[in-house]
């Protein structure tokens, strides 16, 4: 489905992207930021969202992270500090999640992204932070960050302390 206020024909400009974020927020029951500069268009989405009675959740980075500040901002604000999954779905007690760990016929290998495979791999039964993890892939915080997000949500990873660790079998 496509939702937008203008024309079929209308060339995409990014001066439109807060009126497109603002339909996506007024369709979501939640705002997960990942990122936000101190300006940046995200915080002003997170500003929409939380107008609109959403709940607004924030990935935390480093005091000294030039990408994390408006995120670091909204947390002080108010914004719920996610670490793990399991922050998310304790403020939507109506979604039922059921972990469901799927392992390949030929191997009983988990069936994983193929975008979230190198990161996976790294990860075992003892924890490993985050910034090992960036330096052994040679990938961003930011991208290693939504990565681990997406395996702990499909259930093949759980944040330890520590770091993180594989709850399946590789």
């Amino acid at each position: 489905m496509v939702i937008s206020e203008y024309n079929i024909n209308e060339k995409a400009k990014s001066e439109y992207f807060l009126e497109r974020n603002r339909i996506v927020s007024g369709l979501s029951i939640g705002v997960l930021i990942i990122e936000a500069k101190s300006r940046s268009g995200t915080s002003v989405t997170a500003r929409i969202a939380k107008e609109q009675g959403k709940e607004i959740f924030c990935i935390p980075h480093a005091i000294n992270d030039i990408n994390g500040v408006g995120t670091n901002k909204l947390i002080k604000k108010g914004a719920k500090l996610v670490t793990e999954t399991k922050d998310i779905l304790e403020e939507f007690s109506f979604i039922e999640y059921k972990e469901e760990k799927i392992k390949s016929i030929e191997n009983n290998r988990p069936i994983v992204n193929k975008k979230y495979e190198e990161v996976f791999l790294e990860i075992g039964e003892k924890p490993i932070e985050i910034e090992e993890i960036c330096y052994k892939t040679k990938k961003n915080f930011q991208e290693v960050s939504e990565t681990l997000l997406m395996l702990e949500i499909e259930g093949y990873i759980k944040k330890v302390v520590g770091g993180y660790i594989c709850i399946i079998n590789k």
